[in-house]
């Protein structure tokens, strides 16, 4: 119940259609309630989050964490740092920021899993906004992404769709040694043979940077 809540999250997605008009609307009743001495943390994150920054706290003052979605691992903390007295508000929206999100997602389906594997854009198409409120593109360590799929496979799930808005742009930010989504495709079959996962697919690809060695990849 949102009323008897000690925290109240608005997760937002700027993609859709008067998102900020949305919030706002959600944001007021809280504001309100606040404003009468209710003692209620309000966190809004997400891409909405993400692209407002500070002009949401300037403009509902009651809110206590703003922060972008990279920053939901640490949500715990920021929280902590404001109800302690530590800070007295807290705009978290770093975009360069990436955090592996230890927590168990909640999954939807039985035997298929999403699994993200990088984060952000670096294209900024002109009809996009992910690259202003995701960040540049950061892309998860091939050990990293392993695990998270061994553990599914031990849980029972047969197939992992690897997420990014850019796949094929996987490894570029990689350094010392940078890798290739074609590298991660081999290196996750290599491992991955026996565990019990029977399919790999993956979304979404952009035709600049799709290779010949992912074709091979898959083919192989």
């Amino acid at each position: 119940n949102e009323k008897d809540a000690d925290v109240v999250v608005l997760n937002t997605c700027s993609i859709r259609d008067h998102a900020e008009s949305k919030l706002y609307d959600r944001l007021g009743p809280l504001s309100n309630q606040k404003q009468k001495g209710k003692q209620q943390a309000i966190v809004v994150a997400g891409c909405v989050a993400q692209q407002e920054g500070e002009e949401l706290m300037r403009r509902i003052p009651e809110i206590d964490v703003v922060m972008g979605p990279q920053y939901i691992p640490r949500m715990s903390d920021l929280l902590t740092s404001v109800l302690s007295g530590t800070s007295h508000q807290v705009v978290a929206t770093d975009p360069t920021l990436l955090t592996e999100d230890l927590a168990q997602p909640v999954r939807n389906h039985a035997v298929r899993a999403w699994v993200n594997v990088l984060y952000g854009c670096n294209e900024h198409c002109t009809y996009c906004v992910v690259p202003y409120t995701r960040g540049v593109e950061q892309s998860r360590s091939m050990e990293s992404i392993l695990s998270e799929c061994q553990d599914l496979a031990r849980r029972g799930y047969r197939e992992v769709t690897l997420l990014g808005q850019n796949v094929d742009a996987y490894g570029r930010d990689l350094i010392p040694q940078k890798r290739t989504f074609a590298d991660l495709l081999i290196f996750l079959n290599q491992h991955l043979l026996g565990s019990g996962l029977e399919r790999i697919r993956y979304v979404t690809s952009h035709p600049r940077y799709f290779s010949p060695r992912v074709v091979d990849a898959v083919a192989n």
